[in-house]
């Protein structure tokens, strides 16, 4: 059985490896929210601001979290500029092969996360950070959560979705639901639609969450289908 046939328990443990992505509105934690109504996730996020994979894959920090937590899975997220030549993209590739190695080692289950781009970048930095992430995934035959790509399905329902922080260079709640939404997808392989949760309340709408639950329930779909 390859790891993107096995499935999570019914109680799981997750820890998150990235950076300010993941962290500027608590990805980790909307996952465990969304989750209390369903499979249940223990999320725990080993997060630097800035960084690349290559980042945790000599940080001692990192190392150490991965190898005593008793993870069942491992969420990988990449720097945006990943693809962006072709020394970022072997970068990306030598870096997350290795710690995917070390997640297997450890029995755990490795998972991609491919996230919003900066808002300078257009849609054709969502698609790039998308089909960089999705290689990998395809080579290393492991699921990846397209969380930019379940971004711009949103948007392509709601034009006017601001998907950015104000600095423009993060993404928002919303973007950031969607996110956590599409990973809950891939994580349990359950559906997001209509969970009870408190994510992001006073920002979303009841309307928009169900939008944006519906986007990354088609986005974990179709992606899932082409790994």
């Amino acid at each position: 059985m390859t790891a993107n046939e096995q499935t999570a328990s019914d109680s799981s443990r997750v820890l998150f490896i990235g950076n300010s992505q993941f962290e500027v509105w608590d990805i980790p934690g909307m996952v465990e929210e969304l989750s209390q109504s369903g499979r249940r996730l223990l999320c725990k996020g080993s997060l630097m601001g800035g960084s690349w994979l290559q980042t945790h894959l000599e940080s001692s920090t990192t190392l150490d979290t991965l190898e005593t937590g008793n993870w069942d899975m491992v969420v990988l997220q990449e720097h945006y500029r990943a693809p962006e030549d072709e020394y970022s993209r072997s970068k990306f590739f030598a870096a997350g092969s290795a710690l995917c190695e070390k997640i297997v080692k450890i029995s755990a289950i490795p998972v991609l996360y491919a996230s919003p781009n900066v808002e300078d970048s257009g849609t054709d930095g969502f698609t790039a950070i998308h089909s960089v992430n999705l290689e990998l995934a395809r080579k290393l035959d492991i699921a990846l959560a397209g969380a930019g790509a379940a971004c711009l399905r949103a948007r392509k329902k709601m034009p006017k979705l601001d998907l950015y922080n104000k600095d423009r260079r993060h993404p928002n709640c919303k973007a950031s639901y969607i996110g956590a939404c599409v990973l809950y997808a891939t994580l349990t392989r359950q559906s997001p639609i209509g969970l009870p949760n408190n994510c992001g309340k006073g920002v979303i709408s009841k309307d928009e969450a169900i939008q944006f639950e519906t986007a990354a329930w088609e986005e974990y779909q179709a992606t899932n289908a082409a790994v």
